[in-house]
């Protein structure tokens, strides 16, 4: 039972647009308040020039610290790519140069090679006798007194070189 009279009928509301039942629904349901863009434009009058406040020494500091770290990493990936194309090029030059001293030791053994022949062959040639070759005979031989010089030092002793090297099969690098 109600306290209306039975010809009473409630006064209808306008239709509501989607607008306005979303802002009703946000003016209730959060804290969230809307701004009208008159509102927006009278707080900032220039959207070119904002305006400036001093940041923090912490956030300071950190702007510091960050720029400095940066300058560090360049750093850092630059002596990375310095030491990989040293990594890369010294044993390239190392392999060429060592090549090229086994070519020269080949040279080498080729001319000691030509040169024992060459000995081999003027001795057998004393020994046939056909060159005019005498045999030396002792008391042929010329003595000399070396001159002493005051300035003369005494040689060191050459280090020894093995005759034999270890040469790998296959290039040291690449």
């Amino acid at each position: 039972m109600t306290a209306l009279p039975k010809n009473f009928t409630a006064p209808r509301r306008p239709p509501r647009s989607k607008r306005q039942r979303r802002d009703t629904i946000l003016s209730k349901s959060s804290p969230v308040t809307m701004i009208n863009s008159s509102t927006v434009s009278e707080a900032v009058s220039d959207p070119l020039t904002l305006p400036q406040q001093p940041l923090p020494t912490s956030v300071q500091f950190l702007q510091k610290f960050q720029q400095a770290t940066n300058w560090l990493t360049l750093g850092f990936v630059g002596a990375a790519l310095g030491f990989y194309g040293w990594s890369v090029t010294i044993p390239k030059q190392w392999s060429q140069e060592f090549h090229r001293l086994q070519t020269l030791q080949q040279h080498e053994r080729q001319l000691l090679l030509g040169n024992e022949a060459l000995k081999n062959q003027l001795a057998q040639q004393a020994i046939q006798g056909k060159s005019g070759l005498v045999k030396v005979v002792p008391q042929q031989n010329l003595f000399l007194t070396a001159k002493a010089s005051p300035t003369s030092a005494i040689a060191a002793p050459l280090p020894t070189i093995p005759t034999q090297l270890l040469l790998p099969k296959q290039p040291i690098a690449y």
